[in-house]
């Protein structure tokens, strides 16, 4: 039997949530979308609601209930994202729910395991709106704080993992098989051991002109901040490989560089 789900977005808009480093509704309804999108391809049904005509908080809150119950269905899941002020570590993942805490679990456990995020576990809210109006099984996802600088560039590293760990956690709770899409084996890291950094060097200044990427790939779409060679001394927090076993160098600011000699070298 076809097992039918209700995602929606929390809020209503771009900016009506929790804003710092990326915005609370903009990613969490990406998310939401990507999950979907996986789930249905596991032949599970999705019914997905995106309030683009609230104008505050309560009719929002009224309207996703109203569209989670409008549907025969087994789960009620509603994509957020968490806040708090401004930090550079990491501060982590939370599933809440009214009594499907087992799915909860299963989730941030998911979660947690392919990223690192911090495990803040599932916790009992009965009393928010979502969880409380809707009359099937429901939880309430916030994969990472918006504010962690470091949870931030987890997520933009690790975006379809965390997709793919969620929609797994919802089929292996269903009770729908998962398949298992086998990958090559990678080769051998080629890169010269000699010409990196492959232990933390601590401090570094630059020696050529190089970039700060937002992830280890190294691509145009990753590159932050252009960084000139002069006297600047620059913090490493400590080294990171990419699948192919290049070193890395991740940042104080959470941002990476190339761990490469002929552009950096030990301060």
């Amino acid at each position: 039997m076809t097992k039918t789900v209700v995602i929606s977005g929390g809020h209503y808009g771009p900016y009506t949530g929790a804003s710092d480093l990326v915005d609370e509704v903009t990613e969490s309804w990406k998310i939401a979308k990507q999950v979907a999108s996986l789930l249905r391809a596991k032949g599970i049904t999705v019914h997905e609601f995106y309030d683009t005509v609230s104008k505050n908080q309560n009719d929002n809150l009224n309207r996703i209930v109203a569209f989670h119950n409008s549907k025969k269905r087994d789960l009620d899941l509603s994509f957020h994202l968490n806040s708090t002020v401004r930090k550079s570590e990491g501060i982590g993942c939370e599933t809440l729910y009214y009594d499907a805490v087992a799915l909860a679990k299963k989730i941030t456990d998911a979660i947690c395991a392919i990223t690192g995020f911090k495990n803040r576990g599932a916790k009992e809210r009965r009393e928010l709106a979502f969880l409380r109006g809707t009359n099937e099984k429901a939880v309430l996802l916030e994969p990472f704080f918006v504010s962690s600088v470091e949870d931030v560039r987890i997520y933009k590293e690790k975006f379809n993992e965390i997709c793919e760990a969620i929609a797994n956690a919802v089929a292996e709770h269903l009770g729908v098989k998962i398949t298992t899409v086998s990958k090559p084996v990678s080769k051998p890291s080629t890169t010269n051991k000699n010409s990196y950094f492959t232990t933390n060097p601590g401090k570094i200044k630059v020696i050529k002109v190089c970039w700060q990427y937002s992830g280890t790939s190294f691509n145009k779409k990753q590159r932050e901040r252009k960084v000139d060679a002069g006297p600047t001394i620059y913090t490493v927090v400590k080294i990171e490989k990419t699948k192919n076993g290049t070193p890395r160098l991740l940042m104080k600011n959470g941002t990476f560089m190339t761990a490469n000699k002929k552009f950096i070298e030990k301060a």
